[in-house]
């Protein structure tokens, strides 16, 4: 049996058809995969009530969630679009920070809020959801969490 009546036979009975259909089903969940990306599973994120928080030079916010991050895997996490604590200890002057590995690695962000939040509220999570845009180790996307 040549070559030919081989492929022939697998026309026949469908497995050419079978081969081709499970290729563009690897190539369509590829692309949903890329166009729609996971958590990261190394960010860990950690709220709390905060309180009155500055960015200089004189904008002073008087209620606020404080937002923890760090780093549970092995590469560098690379998140912007928000306000991190840097040389000042009482400023948020950062607009972007590099989340080296490692739990003692934390970067400190914040949200700014009209009125105090219970404690409670915010340990059962039920204050909404917080998006995180990131870049790590040649892959991006939105974290998404609920607080």
């Amino acid at each position: 049996m040549n070559i030919l009546d081989k492929f022939e036979w697998l026309a026949r009975y469908g497995f050419i058809d079978i081969i081709f259909g499970l290729g563009v089903i690897s190539f369509l969940v590829r692309l949903i995969r890329k166009a729609f990306p996971t958590n990261y599973e190394h960010l860990h994120i950690n709220v709390s009530m905060g309180g009155h928080v500055s960015i200089p030079p004189n904008i002073r916010v008087s209620q606020s969630f404080l937002i923890h991050l760090s780093n549970a895997g092995t590469t560098n996490l690379y998140i912007a679009r928000a306000y991190f604590r840097a040389q000042q200890p009482n400023y948020f002057t950062e607009y972007e920070a590099l989340i080296r590995p490692g739990h003692s690695n934390r970067q400190t962000t914040w949200l700014a809020l009209e009125q105090p939040v219970n404690q409670q509220l915010i340990d059962r999570r039920g204050c909404g959801v917080l998006y995180i845009e990131y870049a790590a180790s040649g892959r991006q996307g939105v974290h998404r969490t609920k607080v």
